[in-house]
């Protein structure tokens, strides 16, 4: 139930980016350009998550906030195990400033799992 949960706002963010994007103009949009970005997350079980910046379509909603879809290739600890592992999430990126928040999904031994990763800009 809560994985539903998580899917349907999934869902609505990245419904919400689309309607955005129906009120802007071409020259607010940022698509393709990666950042110089560093993510620490976690899903709250028993990985850790080192994000880098992928790919990702942000919408500018005033000077300082954007928000989007995005993909997070990421190198995951499992720190119960002790073993590492890579992967790519799929989620919704939001920026102020030079502060990011994601909050992707990936598929972790056949189980969709939400995380949440706070990133800095340099």
């Amino acid at each position: 139930m809560r994985q539903k949960l998580y899917l349907l706002f999934l869902f609505a963010l990245i419904s919400l980016c689309g309607a955005a994007q129906a009120h802007t103009d071409s020259s607010k949009i940022q698509a393709g350009i990666f950042d110089r970005i560093i993510w620490l997350g976690t899903d709250a079980r028993q990985h850790l998550f080192l994000y880098m910046d992928g790919p990702r379509v942000l919408f500018r909603l005033n000077k300082n906030w954007k928000l989007g879809p995005a993909f997070f290739p990421t190198l995951m600890y499992n720190h119960r195990k002790g073993d590492w592992n890579t992967g790519l999430g799929a989620g919704v990126r939001v920026d102020y400033k030079r502060y990011s928040m994601g909050i992707p999904m990936y598929k972790i031994e056949g189980d969709w799992r939400p995380a949440v990763g706070f990133g800095f800009k340099f």
